[in-house]
């Protein structure tokens, strides 16, 4: 009997610890699918705190990339390596950005300063211990590419401005100018008198027309009430129709390991755009504003450094 019951005991008693034991597994269980569940929600605000971040600093950039031309600030890309000259030196009037802001919000527009090349670049290539210019810009900001909405020096450029002139000296850039007046660029467009001339023309194709056609345009021709050329006279509160036609091209160089094409990245576009002098500087710069109009590619034609 007694042996009966002890055997009752251990079996009542091995329930009785397997209970205890699948309990005691459930609770391991359920403490590491919380200690999981914790984890995994903590990874997850990270990843979203990180997302955060990231999409602070992008719009910020883009904010700073957009203010370049509309808000006279520099774009983010220049910050870290300008100094409070190179900033000043290209800095927008805030009168400008208030008076043209509602212009500016259209697609297409911006502002842009450009220093004088006579005095930024001078012939003498002596360094000015004193002055206004930007050192540290490229091209120490006489030069713009239209193209790619950026400083350029003087092979890439659309515009280049020195002493009281515009011109484009953009290696294989075919640029031409023409004055509009004291005319608001707000109401110009394609169709304008002035504009629909010069959207008509058909770049040549062929490296001995555009030869002569750069010899012709050297001199000007006029075509109505408006002469075009290569180059024009910069005057405060008149406009401007530009077009610029930067064709394809190869310019070999050596780097370190092989010759390179130096246009290669360079955007070869068929640009027509309108500009307005709208400030001239106490330093000689100045301040465009501008509007591009079309937007096209060029004649498939590629030209070639002469040896």
């Amino acid at each position: 009997m007694k042996l009966k019951v002890f055997f009752l005991l251990m079996i009542l008693f091995s329930g009785y610890y397997d209970a205890v034991a699948q309990t005691q597994t459930l609770s391991e269980q359920e403490r590491i699918a919380r200690e999981l569940a914790a984890r995994n929600a903590e990874m997850q605000r990270t990843i979203a705190q990180g997302f955060s971040r990231l999409a602070a600093i992008r719009a910020e950039n883009q904010e700073n990339i957009r203010l370049i031309r509309k808000n006279g600030d520099v774009s983010f890309k220049y910050k870290p390596a300008l100094t409070k000259q190179d900033i000043e030196a290209v800095s927008i009037n805030p009168a400008d950005v208030t008076q043209y802001k509602e212009f500016l919000r259209q697609p297409d527009t911006g502002m842009v300063r450009l220093q004088n090349a006579a005095i930024c670049l001078p012939e003498s290539q002596v360094i000015q211990a004193v002055g206004n210019c930007p050192n540290n810009i490229v091209g120490k900001a006489t030069g713009y590419s239209f193209r790619t909405n950026d400083y350029k020096n003087k092979i890439f450029s659309d515009i280049f401005f020195i002493k009281d002139a515009f011109s484009t000296t953009g290696v294989f850039t075919f640029g031409i100018f023409s004055n509009l007046g004291n005319v608001d660029i707000e109401t110009l467009t394609l169709a304008s008198r002035g504009i629909s001339q010069l959207a008509d023309f058909q770049p040549p194709a062929d490296k001995a027309e555009i030869e002569k056609q750069v010899q012709i345009l050297n001199k000007g021709i006029q075509i109505g009430d408006n002469i075009y050329k290569t180059q024009t006279v910069a005057v405060e509160n008149y406009s401007y129709v530009l077009r610029t036609i930067a064709y394809n091209g190869r310019i070999m160089r050596n780097s370190a390991t092989h010759r390179v094409n130096i246009l290669e990245d360079d955007a070869r576009k068929d640009v027509l755009l309108v500009f307005r002098v709208i400030r001239k500087h106490e330093d000689g710069s100045l301040t465009l504003l501008y509007k591009e109009l079309s937007r096209k590619a060029v004649p498939r034609v590629v030209l070639e450094e002469k040896k």
